[in-house]
């Protein structure tokens, strides 16, 4: 076993027992061994924006808040690229979403998008062979990124061309309609959420270019996968 199989086999393993051990002592252990892993400092500063570090500290998951740490994206990247484990997907998908959230000025177009483009290439190839759990937390990985991303560039619109290629596409089969009834929904659903910050609310601006530019879009292709 090379040494990045088995860092990635030891991430599996501690993100299974972080989520689904019994014994507290052994989820605490694999906490901690999570947060030495991602995180890479006791500071969470990165140029003008700081990610928090008690994200989760009510649940005691000191892990979430070092793997939200914006130097720790190469990580998840080699996570989502390599790993077929839900709960290491979820891990990942959920500290990303949080560094989205937290430090989007501090990413470029390009990483933006790349981080995207994972999530979205994650759930759609792996997808049989995941649990809902990470199939959710890839799909609003993917919606929080195109959603923030819609105005400023054509590509953040891609990947709902994509997505309703899947759905209509002759060779489609159940699964994906399932997969990409649900990604769709959730894309909306995200699209209309106003969330506030600061004294600014943010996402009505991209609401509206959606509703204007992509909404049509996809009302008929729901409407062609009911229709066969």
């Amino acid at each position: 076993m090379s040494a990045e199989e088995q860092q990635l086999a030891t991430i599996e393993h501690l993100c299974t027992s972080l989520y689904t051990a019994s014994d507290e002592q052994q989820r605490n252990a694999a906490d901690a061994q999570l947060a030495g892993m991602f995180g890479t400092s006791n500071s969470k500063t990165v140029g003008a924006t700081t990610v928090a570090t008690t994200i989760v500290s009510g649940q005691g998951i000191a892990s979430n808040a070092a793997a939200a740490d914006i130097s720790a994206i190469p990580r998840h990247e080699f996570v989502l690229s390599r790993s077929v484990n839900s709960f290491a997907l979820h891990f990942s998908a959920t500290a990303l979403l949080q560094i989205v959230t937290s430090c989007w000025q501090s990413l470029n177009t390009e990483q933006r998008i790349q981080l995207r483009d994972f999530a979205f290439n994650c759930f759609v190839a792996k997808g049989p062979q995941l649990e809902r759990v990470a199939v959710r937390s890839l799909i609003t990985l993917t919606c929080r990124i195109t959603k923030r991303g819609w105005c400023d560039n054509p590509k953040y619109h891609l990947v709902v061309t994509e997505m309703m290629k899947l759905l209509t596409g002759s060779n489609s089969n159940p699964f994906y309609q399932r997969l990409g009834l649900t990604f769709l929904q959730e894309l909306v659903e995200e699209m209309q959420v106003i969330r506030v910050q600061g004294l600014r609310r943010s996402g009505r601006t991209a609401a509206i270019a959606f509703r204007d530019q992509g909404l049509r879009e996809i009302f008929v292709a729901v409407n062609v996968c009911y229709k066969v």
